[in-house]
């Protein structure tokens, strides 16, 4: 089975029993299943499941008879786009209605701390691992949840700033994308009983492979029509600086910046405003800039494998050559 065959039949194998879980636990809940199950189905990113079972696989673990641990990454994670989503009064999320869209902002708010609360139990009800796994488990869920919360904070203060550096940055997307990565694939290996060196090779690419996947996610967010299930330039209608917005800020001219903070400081960020800012940042080489920036994250996150030597090692450098495809 080829790589992404392998990663798609991971990911709806996970979600469908998922959906089978929430079903079976809220039967008699209709109105409470209905707004948790609208909550997970979305087509977001397709490597947490398959990450997962990467790590259980290291020690020949069958990941389908660890499941709930999915869930539980699964769950802790759609509860931090919800809090995504009312922080930037987001209208949609993969061309649906957001949840605060959907159903309002209050039940919104429960409907995540549900979800982070199944999560948490799913780990410590599961009686096929030991506790001590169950807690290592837990610390990687709630490090991630933490640090997903952090960037969060930093994201909206970096909104305010005329312009952050490139380390800043790197550091945002660490946080609200790379460790919730990362802990997929350690959680799996802690279920595999991988050794303390070679967890912490793990972690270490896992992070570089979040931050490559969120730089990826916000170049495609610039340079492609909307079929993929994204708003053009929706980081620049939400005011968000991203790497090619950072770029073209620390390397234009007076009358650029000038100009580009015209149109930046509108309430609102149309359509046509987004487009002479993207156009901006072409004529500056600032997309072209990031898009080197991607490859040489690419390589770096493959590098970081060097003192791997699990026979799945293969398999993660695939991942990582995906991941910085345009």
């Amino acid at each position: 089975m080829e790589l992404t065959e392998k990663i798609i039949d991971t990911t709806n194998y996970v979600n469908r029993r998922l959906i089978e879980y929430i079903e079976l636990t809220f039967a008699k809940c209709e109105s409470i299943k209905e707004k948790l199950i609208y909550s997970i189905n979305d087509i977001g990113l397709l490597f947490r499941p398959f990450l997962f079972r990467i790590g259980c696989e290291i020690n020949e673990l069958d990941y389908k008879e660890l499941i709930t641990n999915a869930f539980a990454i699964e769950l802790m994670q759609k509860s931090t786009l919800i809090i995504d989503d009312i922080i930037d009064d987001s209208p949609l999320r993969n061309n649906l209605l957001s949840m605060p869209e959907k159903y309002g902002v209050k039940d919104t708010i429960l409907t995540g701390e549900l979800l982070k609360s199944l999560s948490s139990e799913l780990v410590l009800q599961n009686e096929k691992i030991s506790d001590k796994k169950k807690i290592n488990i837990l610390s990687e869920l709630e490090n991630a949840y933490n640090k997903i919360c952090t960037g969060q904070l930093l994201d909206l203060e970096y909104e305010k700033k005329d312009n952050i550096r490139i380390d800043e940055y790197i550091e945002l997307i660490a946080y609200t994308t790379g460790y919730f990565i990362s802990a997929s694939l350690i959680i799996g290996a802690i279920l595999s009983d991988v050794k303390t060196k070679d967890l912490s090779i793990l972690r270490n690419y896992g992070l570089k492979l979040g931050i490559t996947y969120q730089l990826r996610d916000d170049i495609i967010n610039l340079i492609s029509d909307e079929s993929n299930g994204k708003i053009f330039a929706e980081d620049i209608r939400s005011h968000k600086k991203r790497l090619p917005i950072i770029h073209f800020l620390n390397n234009s001219n007076k009358q650029e910046f000038e100009e580009f903070y015209l149109l930046w400081n509108k309430e609102k960020i149309n359509h046509d405003d987004a487009k002479k800012i993207v156009n901006s940042l072409i004529e500056n080489n600032s997309i072209q800039y990031s898009i080197d920036f991607l490859n040489n994250l690419g390589v770096e996150t493959i590098s970081s494998l060097n003192d791997y030597n699990y026979t799945n090692k293969n398999e993660l450098i695939k991942i990582a050559k995906l991941i910085t495809i345009l």
